[in-house]
């Protein structure tokens, strides 16, 4: 499938259980939650946001030379790549909704679509966040310190390899510590002078939650340092 902004996305089907998947497959057939799903009788499809292993093409730029194919955050996963992986399979399967399972991740980026793109919200039967990771304040000081000391390296090397060994961008990484420091679910910070030309603004703005109208059911552990404590605020 491919986004507005030309990124081809790689997806695995599993129809009738236990043919294919990637990451919510890992524990394998008996546990793994897209096999356990597929055999429970859903269409389950594992789709792959840009950057990833099975999603690294795009119809002008190359992942591997120069920086330019690896220059987006989450924000461009939620802005372009779920609606993408949205409509493909509503088309393929001539469907009006879908079940949106995300972990992490997935959580923050949909909640990016719905802000951006509310129209998506009737395309959702249900949106499952597993840990969604939308904020950040109660990040323990250590771990905090840790990342913020981090951040000088990680901006010195953008312009060298922007692209991480697990299949992703640096600018990422750099959102969520973003989301560390101000505690703000906002758009990336480019710079005041970046920021007023691309948002109008010398802060970025922040994404509208209230957006989501589509039911949500948010799951999480109690021993998740990152978003145990987060997850009433974002229902709330």
């Amino acid at each position: 499938m491919e986004t507005e902004d030309g990124y081809f996305l790689g997806a695995h089907r599993i129809p009738h259980g236990r043919a294919n998947g990637d990451w919510f497959v890992l524990l394998g057939p008996e546990k793994g939650m897209g096999y356990v799903l597929a055999d429970n009788g859903y269409d389950v499809w594992l789709c792959n946001v840009r950057g990833a292993i099975h999603s690294r093409k795009h119809k002008l730029l190359n992942a591997d030379e120069g920086t330019l194919f690896w220059k987006f955050s989450w924000h461009e996963l939620g802005l372009y790549d779920l609606p993408a992986m949205i409509d493909y399979v509503l088309n393929v399967t001539n469907k009006d909704k879908v079940h949106y399972v995300g972990h992490s991740q997935g959580g923050t980026s949909f909640v990016v679509m719905i802000s951006e793109r509310p129209e998506y919200n009737k395309k959702i039967k249900i949106m499952i966040g597993l840990s969604p990771a939308v904020f950040f304040t109660k990040v323990p000081n250590n771990f905090y310190r840790l990342v913020m000391s981090f951040v000088p390296i990680l901006q010195s090397v953008i312009p060298l390899v922007s692209s991480l060994s697990t299949g992703g961008s640096v600018l990422q990484v750099l959102h969520y510590i973003q989301l560390f420091r101000t505690g703000s679910y906002q758009k990336y910070d480019y710079g005041r002078e970046t920021n007023l030309r691309k948002y109008g603004s010398v802060t970025p703005p922040r994404y509208n939650l209230k957006n989501v109208t589509a039911p949500v059911a948010l799951f999480y552990s109690e021993n998740d340092i990152f978003v145990s404590e987060e997850v009433n605020r974002l229902s709330c």
